[in-house]
């Protein structure tokens, strides 16, 4: 029998919550019962998730996000800067589905030039108007010298962030929610939580121990370079990582492929070892039902999807009770699988990058540049580097539980250039990931993969 993590109250089917692990509004369809009763799940859905869920609204709105109850995403704007290097001057910008619209009106004279800035959506009408207006009040005679921006899409490949907080509360209470929630579920204690958790007070810390993922070492950093050089979909699921190094326990958060964190949950857990994934997709999975009943030496492969004591018959009943399972399976992937295929990634392009006819055959740029700025480091370093890709190979399970929490908080300090232009190339990659989905929205309402 459970109890609320935050009140303790015993849990029945009466006023057990059911949790979403990772909130809904996300795409999360990971439900747990034992977690909340119904008055604090209603309660933190309230104070944390609504706000939290604020955060990510503009890409809620944009992607095809495979929701366990009927609902339609809502259109939100969301406002950012961006950096023209043609205009030597950073603009304002709202998000309005794919366009980057300029926040208002606007002008003004760059290299004898006069730039207007008017958004898409307003009336055609006052254009020419404004135009005029503008070119007397600058003194520009010749309307060849007038370029008008209506949008800043072709610019949109510049760096530009989404400007909230990282550091701000609702976003960490948030994330330490989902890893409360993942906690819980895995059997840890409430108790045992005392870094994001008053267990006296029945609340959720305001001040939680977060740091941001940043990709220190060489491995870590290949496999995410890796990542921004696929169109993967893979990339845009949802993880959670839960581990502990000694007495402390952590938890790995990641939203999107882009917002990535470490949570410090206990500096003094005494619990078992611990190492629990789960991958979300944000998209439903397409699992293909049998049309018919293979042969039985075939259909032993699907005996795992029925009950221990069930027997295997041959009959038109069996086929019926496999397909209900098919359809009953989670939506949910193998984390383990997505980082083997990283690993196999950065192997393969470790091997190419020793030659100049291998360093032709890696395709993308960035990751060639990644390779040839480390190349020094390789050399040097090569045999401990294969050891621990050996290791990580047969043990993939093992990527990010590294989070030697002291040392990399002072790297984090001490190279804040560093943290954000990662943080910036994460933002830019999440931009293209939903322009190559908005392209063909429908296709990726389901997404195929095999059974």
């Amino acid at each position: 029998m459970a109890n609320c993590y935050l009140c303790n109250k015993i849990l029945t089917i009466e006023n057990d919550h059911g949790e979403h692990i990772l909130q809904q509004a996300l795409g999360g369809t990971l439900i747990k019962t034992g977690i909340l009763c119904e008055s604090c799940g209603n309660r933190l859905g309230k104070q944390i998730d609504v706000p939290f869920v604020e955060i990510f609204k503009n890409y809620i709105s944009r992607l095809p996000i495979n929701f366990d109850r009927k609902s339609k995403n809502k259109t939100f704007t969301e406002e950012g800067d961006i950096f023209i290097p043609e205009l030597n001057r950073v603009f304002k910008f709202r998000i309005n589905k794919n366009n980057f619209l300029p926040i208002c009106v606007d002008a003004f004279v760059h290299d004898g030039k006069l730039i207007i800035l008017y958004p898409k959506g307003m009336p055609e009408k006052n254009l020419e108007g404004l135009k005029k207006d503008r070119m007397k009040y600058f003194g520009i005679e010749n309307s060849k010298n007038v370029i008008v921006i209506r949008d800043f899409n072709k610019y949109s490949e510049n760096i530009y962030a989404i400007p909230f907080n990282l550091k701000n509360i609702p976003y960490k209470q948030g994330m330490a929610k989902i890893a409360i929630g993942f906690a819980i579920a895995n059997g840890v204690k409430p108790e045992e939580l005392e870094c994001v958790l008053d267990f006296d007070n029945h609340k959720i810390l305001q001040e939680i121990p977060l740091l941001p993922y940043m990709p220190w070492d060489f491995i870590n950093g290949a496999i995410e370079e890796v990542r921004f050089s696929s169109n993967d979909l893979r990339y845009l699921c949802h993880q959670i990582k839960l581990f502990n190094l000694e007495n402390r326990l952590f938890c790995y958060v990641e939203i999107f492929g882009t917002f990535q964190c470490y949570i410090l949950l206990s500096e003094k857990y005494n619990g078992k070892g611990i190492n629990q994934s789960y991958m979300q997709p944000i998209f439903q999975l397409k699992r293909e039902e049998l049309s018919f009943l293979p042969r039985y030496k075939y259909l032993l492969l699907y005996k795992h999807l029925l009950p221990e004591d069930e027997k295997l018959e041959y009959t038109e009943n069996t086929l019926k009770k496999i397909n209900n399972a098919i359809r009953k399976q989670p939506n949910e992937l193998d984390l383990d699988e997505y980082y083997s295929d990283l690993l196999s990634s950065v192997i393969i392009n470790l091997e190419l990058v020793n030659s100049e006819q291998g360093k032709s055959l890696i395709q993308y740029d960035d990751l060639k540049l990644f390779y040839e700025n480390n190349f020094e480091l390789i050399n040097d370093s090569k045999v401990e580097i294969y050891r621990r890709l050996c290791f990580l190979s047969s043990n993939p399970h093992e990527i990010k539980t590294d989070c030697y929490w002291d040392v990399l908080y002072q790297l984090q300090n001490e190279c804040k250039d560093s943290v954000y232009n990662y943080n910036s190339r994460k933002m830019k990659k999440l931009e293209n990931m939903i322009k190559i989905i908005q392209e063909d929205k429908e296709h990726f309402q389901v997404w195929d993969t095999e059974y």
